[in-house]
């Protein structure tokens, strides 16, 4: 008996140990997300060269064509993959802005495949970064108090870990990017979420760089319209599931 009792005093240091290692992990890391922004913002304040930086960085999100996106890109000569992959994350992070118009300046300044594979590449780190962030500067207190409000209704804690909560985030016609902190605040379950992230990424960025510009006004309407019809289907299917096992 004596011997039980320290085997079990031992298993729940080392089980505390472990959380305790965790939430240091996330404060360690909540600290440098807002060491970064906040040197970003003191470099905007007081650098003119790092303002002018930050002003051409923007013209290429917000300029109507890829050109400008091409010439910047081309006058890094042999670095070009890896600014363009960085674009790619920045565009992430900034998610009002539409990331087709780097898949079409990759594409043209790297060909299809390879503009594709550097697309993909960017943007799945984008969405990780994206996830992560929402994760840790969102207090986990306030997404517990939400999920506890309605534990016995849905279940809060198994519908964040639902594969079809997942695929809802990725059809839903909203900023894929906004999509991805919200992931993060909802703390859905992260490897559920890249491998989603990583399906849908690829697809719409190979169907992007096959095109090489945008679809027509038509379509791209009908795709919403298709997605929110999906959408509202799997969002019945995850009422009914959670409706049933609140019966069990």
């Amino acid at each position: 008996m004596e011997y039980m009792s320290i085997l079990s005093a031992m298993f729940t240091q080392k089980g505390e140990g472990i959380q305790l290692e965790k939430k240091q992990s996330i404060i360690s890391k909540k600290n440098m997300y807002l060491i970064i922004l906040l040197v970003l913002i003191i470099l905007y304040m007081v650098s003119d060269v790092f303002k002018s930086f930050s002003s051409q960085i923007m013209m290429l999100f917000t300029s109507n064509g890829s050109a400008f996106t091409i010439g910047y890109l081309n006058s890094f000569g042999f670095m070009r993959p890896i600014v363009a992959i960085a674009l790619m994350i920045v565009q992430a992070l900034i998610f009002p802005f539409k990331y087709e118009t780097m898949i079409f300046a990759n594409t043209t300044v790297f060909g299809e495949m390879l503009g594709a594979s550097v697309s993909i590449i960017g943007r799945i780190i984008g969405a990780y970064i994206c996830y992560d962030i929402g994760k840790t500067l969102w207090p986990s207190t306030i997404t517990s108090s939400i999920c506890k409000i309605n534990r016995r209704k849905l279940k809060m804690n198994n519908f964040t870990q639902s594969n079809l909560v997942n695929v809802l985030i990725r059809l839903l016609p909203i900023n894929f990017d906004l999509m991805s902190y919200f992931g993060g605040i909802m703390r859905i379950n992260f490897k559920k979420y890249m491998i989603n992230s990583i399906i849908w990424i690829t697809g719409t960025t190979v169907l992007y760089a096959i095109k090489n510009g945008y679809f027509s006004h038509a379509y791209e309407i009908s795709a919403i319209y298709i997605r929110l019809i999906l959408s509202f289907i799997v969002l019945i299917v995850i009422v009914k599931r959670y409706k049933k096992d609140r019966k069990v």
